[in-house]
């Protein structure tokens, strides 16, 4: 895999589409099993939630979200609240 982890993570709060891609293909690869049965995998400072899509919590209060499957784009947004409160936030506005 070309990159660290901590280069991917850092492509993913500057919004690059082939980080997320790439950290997704990460930890299917290395914690499906985790991923699939708790639903997350803690990555240091970083969660990776699978949910209606893939949303990267940050420790400093930042979600970043993989949306539009066609065309894929990263949106951030403030993680206020609980994590439930990110999801619905998250899952919620691709529904509309």
């Amino acid at each position: 895999m070309e990159g660290s982890i901590e280069d991917l993570l850092i492509g993913v709060e500057d919004g690059d589409v082939e980080s997320f891609m790439k950290l997704i293909r990460f930890v299917e690869d290395n914690y499906r099993k985790v991923l699939y049965t708790m639903g997350y995998v803690e990555l240091g400072d970083y969660i990776l939630i699978k949910s209606c899509t893939y949303i990267l919590l940050s420790n400093d209060g930042m979600a970043y979200a993989l949306l539009n499957g066609d065309k894929p784009e990263v949106i951030s947004l403030e993680a206020v609240g609980s994590i439930n409160e990110v999801i619905d936030e998250v899952c919620g506005s691709e529904e509309e």
